[in-house]
């Protein structure tokens, strides 16, 4: 009988496991993809940010255990993207990056605090800027999960649009998700799931089903193919003149090893 008890109490932990790492029940996990983390300094001691360590960061600050959910995804592309065309090979400050965002999500804000500093419980030596600024000019300092529910009741891809600034030189980059990324229905079924919580069984189904889809996108799609204001790289042609160049030495020394032999 006891072994029983703590067979039920090892399977009960494991669900209740599984269900907080998804923060949304059924979830499928999500792939196992190697995504490079972003690279900043705080002070002198250089910071490597992993989609781990802000999916951590998002379940510590809503108390529910790390989860990879969309938003957490997409506001992690999105500042590596931005980052990466403002700085390129170089390593910025912490101090010197800026993040604007109108997209009032707890996964996406807690990213973007995460990264620059701002967020609560961050132990930083610098801080960046974050702000959430919607569509319609409004900012958003109150980060509490009752009141970016209560916004975030209405909105659609359109909302999707973050911004990236290097501060000391004023540069920056405007990113906007693209077209094909959210299913035509995403935020009307997340409304139902999510904020009115009136979906039937047959909607929640197809919403998990395109939670999961729009994750595995994030977490997988080339960031050109995420974003309207990132270029996809230029194909990098053959080196013809290269080859050409081998071709002709690799020729030449057939030539040598046929003549060789017929003289012998």
């Amino acid at each position: 009988m006891r072994a029983r008890l703590i067979l039920v109490s090892l399977l009960m932990a494991a669900l209740l496991c599984t269900t907080a790492m998804a923060h949304m029940p059924g979830a499928a996990p999500a792939p196992d993809v190697e995504l490079l983390p972003i690279q900043i300094y705080d002070g002198n001691k250089l910071v490597e940010i992993s989609i781990d360590d802000l999916a951590a960061y998002h379940g510590e600050c809503t108390g529910q255990g790390p989860s990879k959910c969309p938003c957490v995804v997409i506001g992690y592309r999105a500042a590596e993207a931005g980052i990466n065309v403002l700085y390129g090979d170089e390593i910025p400050e912490r101090s010197d990056i800026r993040i604007i965002s109108a997209y009032p999500s707890l996964g996406s804000l807690q990213d973007f605090q995460y990264i620059t500093g701002t967020g609560p419980g961050m132990d930083c030596k610098e801080t960046g800027t974050f702000n959430l600024i919607l569509a319609d000019g409004t900012e958003v300092t109150d980060f509490s999960k009752k009141n970016i529910k209560k916004i975030s009741g209405n909105i659609g891809p359109e909302d999707c649009r973050f911004t990236i600034i290097r501060e000391s030189t004023g540069e920056s980059i405007d990113l906007a998700i693209n077209d094909d990324i959210f299913p035509s229905d995403y935020f009307d079924l997340r409304k139902k799931v999510k904020i009115t919580k009136n979906a039937t069984p047959e909607e929640s189904q197809k919403f998990l089903d395109e939670y999961v889809a729009l994750r595995d996108a994030g977490l997988t799609k080339p960031a050109w193919e995420l974003f309207k204001g990132i270029d996809e790289p230029p194909e990098e042609e053959p080196d013809v003149f290269g080859g050409g160049i081998f071709l002709s030495i690799f020729i030449l020394f057939v030539a040598a090893g046929i003549i060789i032999i017929r003289r012998k």
